[in-house]
């Protein structure tokens, strides 16, 4: 009997040591003064770790474990105090190494705080996810908005720049990987589409979001990019909403924001025809789309512009590519406002909004120092990114035989696997060539709410 044992003992000692379970938690403070974060055992009451958060900063408090064992859990308590020692917040969570998944719960939270991952189950592959604790969240009044107002499900289709993680699961960790990238977003934090997604919960909507890395408006069936696009992705939609039987769809407004993949990575030498042709062949698709969406029954849509992509450090320092990227950066503007237009004027009684989100960029790149008072930031560096580079171009040439084409997979693959990344990204707009930083993603959903009609509290 003690033979079988041991035996048993042995043939799973390779998942005890693969059973760990463990989880980043950063801490976000929002509030006008310094606070204390304090992270204590439940059972013992006893400090493991203590920081002090200047206002308006993001910090790690702290990497919390199981250990390796299979089978167990921890509890840790996190206090909030002021610079006067009074607690402000407080909340418990707990870590579970289970036989065939690790766990993460919230368990209890008072105060004027919030978290932005409640619930989490993973498996090894993951790597480690992260949660982020923040003080003196807004508060957002979303029943003004004409698109969220009467809304019960919201729409996203797009791309990197609003992926909750699904190309990261899709590839089981590899794109983007999950030490550079939070919870496999582009970006070392939240990305706007999830702080929407929390936001809204408080008012009972929920978000249903098909964005994903990669994606293009237009498919191109080569080796060379992903085989993701937006018809895909409201393709996506159509099988979800008859699986899961959901109904009424004028009250699951829309909100497309993809185009960038189609241009960023084109030549430089590209001709005025061809950028005609293929910001007519963008638009038409993302036109296509709404068409098939309003013929089963949505009836608010939100178009986002794209931002000067010329100014992006792929297109600048990389490909050398402004002049075209500019070019059709505001071609495609243009043609997507004449589509709402035209849509407008077609469709009478439905909602059609476009969103020129160029004027917020270009604020960020030549008032640097007005935005950063406008939004209590302190970025410095808006040129670079926080990925410093390490590659040469004959590596990048060996990248680009090898690599999907579309800028936003190619700049998460290297920094991956070359280069180092800032100790500060709070000083930097983009994260990687492509990605904009943890507090522009915040920026963007502020003022995407608020121009679409929600008032920030």
């Amino acid at each position: 009997m003690r033979w079988e044992k041991l035996c048993c003992i042995l043939c799973l000692a390779p998942a005890m040591v693969l059973a760990k379970a463990g989880i980043n938690v950063y801490v976000n403070n929002n509030c006008h003064e310094p606070l204390a974060f304090i992270q204590e055992d439940t059972d013992s009451a006893k400090i493991d770790k203590q920081v002090t958060v200047a206002p308006y900063q993001v910090q790690l408090l702290n990497y919390v474990s199981t250990g390796y064992w299979f089978d167990t859990e921890v509890e840790k308590n996190i206090i909030i105090k002021d610079k006067s020692q009074q607690q402000i917040g407080h909340l418990k969570f707990r870590l579970e190494n289970n036989w065939d998944n690790n766990q993460y719960q919230l368990k209890a939270i008072e105060g004027v705080i919030q978290v932005d991952n409640q619930v989490k189950s993973w498996h090894n592959w993951y790597g480690t996810p992260n949660i982020t604790i923040m003080t003196c969240p807004i508060d957002v009044d979303f029943s003004q908005s004409p698109i969220f107002a009467n809304a019960s499900r919201v729409l996203i289709f797009g791309d990197s720049l609003s992926d909750k993680g699904t190309l990261f699961e899709y590839t089981q960790g590899i794109i983007p990987d999950d030490k550079h990238y939070y919870n496999g977003m582009f970006s070392n934090g939240d990305v706007w589409s999830w702080r929407l997604k929390n936001a809204l919960k408080q008012d009972g909507i929920s978000l249903s979001n098909y964005a994903i890395g990669g994606a293009t408006a237009v498919l191109n069936p080569d080796l060379e990019h992903l085989p993701y696009s937006l018809d895909e992705e409201v393709n996506m939609f159509f099988t979800n909403a008859k699986l899961k039987n959901w109904q009424d769809f004028s009250r699951f407004p829309a909100i497309i924001w993809i185009g960038a993949n189609d241009y960023l990575t084109e030549p430089a030498n590209l001709s005025k025809q061809s950028i005609e042709y293929l910001t007519d062949h963008v638009v038409a698709s993302i036109k296509a789309n709404t068409i098939k969406l309003l013929d089963k029954g949505v009836s608010k849509f939100v178009f986002i512009g794209l931002p000067d992509l010329s100014k992006v450090p792929e297109s600048v320092d990389d490909l050398h590519n402004t002049k075209i990227t500019k070019a059709l950066s505001q071609l495609h503007n243009q043609k997507l406002k004449q589509m709402v237009a035209e849509l407008k004027s077609k469709y009478k009684g439905k909602t059609f909004i476009f969103i020129d989100i160029t004027p917020l960029f270009k604020q960020m790149l030549e008032n640097t120092e007005l935005f950063n008072k406008d939004y209590h930031l302190n970025i410095h560096d808006v040129n670079n990114s926080c990925w410093q580079g390490g590659y040469t171009m004959e590596n990048q040439q060996a990248y680009n035989t090898t690599l999907p084409r579309t800028a936003d997979i190619k700049a998460a693959l290297l920094v991956k696997e070359q280069g180092k990344l800032c100790s500060n990204p709070q000083n930097y707009l983009f994260w990687d060539r492509v990605h904009p930083t943890r507090q522009v993603q915040k920026i963007i959903y502020q003022v995407l709410i608020t121009k679409l009609g929600a008032v920030i509290k």
